[in-house]
Parts: structure tokens; C-alpha cells; sequence
């Protein structure tokens, strides 16, 4: 029997896809776009042939990485969620898959030319954002009542610093965006620092999972005679 902590888990696979995310920004910066006056939001990259497969990828890992998160949250509850919380919650985490894979294939059928989609793009960005704001706050409420060792609570406190720097960093994300194409572009409102801001963001929340998961404690049993997994806490 194997024994997995699945905050290793995220916490390597965060890795990975920060990983992928900023090799990708590099290589652009290299070989593609003049990083000196623009710095490429990730959307962006996900306009340009080659660089817009790294895109993708992380899309596709951290879809992965969010749908264990989910489930190995309503396992480790030590109450049974109300059937409204429960199904306020459902609703939550299938609308931020269904969203990050929406955002990732308008990113891949986009180019820089050409942007049917980028009213679509947009709203979707902003819904993901409000869902995924949503649903942490509520799943940190939720594993607060649990009964947490003194570990725990200190990942929890840890946890809910994330989660506001991640807040933050996507406010100053869309307020440099409302101001940065517009006749208020200055020292404080612009490209630069539009992207900055969301590669930014985009880092917190690759790592918030893994945080979320050191509150939760969760593992996963692996058989070696390849009996069934179980999550549990």
C-alpha cells in the first residue's frame, strides 16, 4: 500500500504548470514577441501558433489538478454539506471546469489577426474569476469548521493570505486593463504592467490548490496488488 499526500501531488504539479507557463513566456520573449515594450498576457501567447500548445497544456493540466481538488474537498468535510450547499458548491466547480476549458479552446481558435471570440473571451474571464473567487471563500469558510490540528489551522491562515493576495492581484489585473488601452495610460496604467499584474495572479492561483490541500490533510491510498483508490482523511 502506497500513501500519497495529495498536497505533494499539487504542490508538484503547480510546479509543473508554472513550469510550462513561463518557459513559454520566455521563449517568446526570445523568439517571437519584442518583450522590451510589451509584455504577453497569457492570452495573448495563446494567439500565436506554437506558443498557444503550452497554452493549452497547462489549461489541461490545471483542469486536472482542480477536478481532484474538488473531490478531495467534499471528502474531507468532517459534516455532511446541506443539500443547497452542497449542490451551491457543484455548481461552482463545474462551472470553473466548464469555463477554463471554454477559455483555453478560444485562446486555441484565436489569432493574433483575428479574434471572433474576444467578447466571449472576455466574459468567460470575468465569470471564471467571480467562480473561482466564490468558491474559495466558501470552501475556506467550510474547512474552518472542521476540527483542524494546530498545523492545519496555521495552513489555513496561510491558505487565506493566498487567497486575498490572489484577489488582489486580479482586481489590480482588471483595473490596469480597464485603464491601460485608454487615453489614461501612464506610469501606473499600462501593458507592462497589465501583464505583470496577471502573470501574477496566474501564479497564485496555480498555487492555491496546493495550499487549500495542506488545510484538507487529504491522501491517497494506492493498492500494489491494484485494488481500488480511496481518498479519505
Amino acid at each position: 500500500m502506497v500513501q500519497i499526500k495529495l498536497y505533494t501531488l499539487f504542490d508538484k504539479g503547480s510546479l509543473l504548470i508554472l513550469a510550462i507557463l513561463y518557459l513559454n513566456l520566455i521563449s517568446s520573449c526570445v523568439f517571437t514577441i519584442s518583450c522590451d515594450s510589451y509584455l504577453p498576457t497569457l492570452s495573448y501567447l495563446g494567439t500565436f501558433r506554437v506558443h498557444d500548445l503550452g497554452v493549452v497544456l497547462a489549461v489541461t493540466l490545471q483542469s486536472f489538478i482542480l477536478l481532484i481538488l474538488f473531490i478531495a474537498f467534499h471528502h474531507s468535510l468532517d459534516f455532511r454539506l446541506s443539500k443547497d450547499d452542497k449542490c451551491f458548491m457543484i455548481i461552482h466547480e463545474i462551472a470553473i471546469l466548464m469555463l477554463i476549458i471554454l477559455l483555453g479552446i478560444l485562446d486555441e481558435s484565436s489569432t493574433i489577426d483575428f479574434n471572433p471570440f474576444d467578447d466571449v473571451h472576455r466574459f468567460a474571464s470575468f465569470a471564471f474569476a467571480l467562480f473561482c473567487i466564490s468558491w474559495g471563500y466558501w470552501a475556506l469558510k467550510l474547512l474552518e469548521t472542521n476540527k483542524l490540528r494546530e498545523k492545519q489551522k496555521l495552513n489555513a491562515h496561510i491558505a487565506f493570505n493566498v487567497y486575498v493576495a490572489g484577489i488582489a492581484f486580479t482586481l489590480m489585473t482588471m483595473t490596469e486593463w480597464h485603464f491601460a488601452y485608454t487615453i489614461y495610460n501612464n506610469l501606473i496604467f499600462n501593458q507592462i504592467a497589465e501583464s505583470l499584474c496577471e502573470w501574477t495572479a496566474v501564479t497564485i492561483a496555480a498555487r492555491f490548490p496546493y495550499h487549500l490541500c495542506k488545510v484538507m490533510d487529504s491522501s491517497i491510498e494506492i493498492s500494489l496488488n491494484k485494488e481500488k483508490e480511496k481518498i479519505y482523511q
